[in-house]
This record gives structure tokens, sequence and C-alpha cells, in this order.
């Protein structure tokens, strides 16, 4: 049975909706032009990715395939917004996603992290910024700077350390991702978009 979702992929972007076959699944403009298409059978990998960023949230299901990555993501405000569509949808669709998937592919799990490659950028980033949180106020000591400055500077630059810390901490490259069978973060999804009054059991 076909089943179809419509969704913002961001505030600012247009409708799209995802369309889900027994074996597959497109994302599609509402047009119907094909932006993405996957078929369930070439899926080798499963990831989940949701950040939050003060009252924004990121979240996105890849299915990777070879060199190609399906992205169905949903980035914009922690709370709905009454001119938006629910965020409940993307949960919800999400979990009917991961369902018809699971039925072909039941040997997968989930991996809950962004890839490695990603995590070394944000590794990277997140030293330079403690770095640099560390070495401008060593240097303005060392250069004999005036001490009123030397103070002015201490603030911004213990931003930039907690930025950085917190930044290298959870993005070291080297620590496992965890995996979930589908079926657990199914379950998980299900609340969350059940909180809402939609648990996505009915099909559409």
């Amino acid at each position: 049975m076909t089943r179809h979702f419509d969704y913002k992929p961001a505030p600012l972007a247009k409708e799209r909706r995802l369309v889900l076959e027994e074996r597959s699944a497109r994302i599609e403009t509402k047009d119907g032009i094909v932006e993405q298409e996957v078929r369930f059978d070439d899926v080798d990998t499963m990831r989940f990715v949701e950040r939050t960023a003060r009252e924004f949230r990121m979240s996105r299901l890849d299915l990777i395939h070879g060199p190609e990555t399906f992205r169905f993501a949903c980035n914009g405000m922690r709370l709905d917004v009454p001119s938006e569509p629910p965020r409940s949808t993307f949960y919800v669709a999400c979990t009917a996603l991961l369902e018809r998937l699971a039925q072909v592919k039941p040997q997968l799990e989930v991996t809950i992290d962004e890839s490695k490659k990603i995590r070394r950028f944000w590794f990277a980033l997140g030293l330079f910024a403690l770095l640099l949180g560390i070495g401008l106020p060593t240097a303005a000591f060392l250069t004999g700077a005036r001490s009123y400055k030397i103070v002015q500077g201490l603030v911004p630059s213990a931003l930039l350390v907690l930025f950085g810390l917190g930044v290298t901490v959870s993005n070291r490259p080297w620590r496992p991702s965890p995996r979930v069978p589908p079926a657990s973060l199914v379950e998980t999804l299900r609340q969350i978009a059940a909180a809402t009054g939609d648990d996505g059991r009915a099909p559409r």
C-alpha cells in the first residue's frame, strides 16, 4: 500500500512529499517532480541524526546506498509553528519509512550519530576554538598587554573555550557510534509523535 506524507524540510523551503512504496521511497515536489529516490534492497547503511541549538532543531534520516544518500530531513523550530506543518509529521513518516525498510532489510541497524567525516570536521572546528580561546589571552599576557585589556578579553575567550570543549567532546571521531535495531528507534519516534497527538499507526 502506498503512503505519502507532506512536510517542509526547512521553514523557508517549499513543501515536499515523501512517497512510500512496498520496496522503495521517493521525495517529490508538490508538482510531482522526483528529487530523490531509493530502492530498499540497495540500502546498506541507515543513519539518524538530531541536533538542537537554542530553539532550532535539525533532524534527518539518511539511507545510504553505495555512493548515494537518500536524505529525509526536517529543520525548523523545536516547537510547532501554527503556519507550518507539525513536526510530528516528520517523526511519523520516519517510523513508516523505517518499518518498510526493516521488512526488506531486517538485518540492518540504525546508526544514531553523524558520520566520522562530519565528526572529524566538527572536532577540528571545536579544537580550533578551544586553542584560540586559550591562546588569545596567553599571547596578550606574554606580549605585555595592559591588564584591563586582558581582563576585557577573558569573557569572549572563556566562551570560545566552552564552545570548543563542548564541540570536541561531543564529536570525538574515535568513539564508536551507537547502533540500534529499527524497531527501537521506531518506538522512540512513535512516542515523540504521540505526545503531539499522532502516533502514525493509521495509514494515510
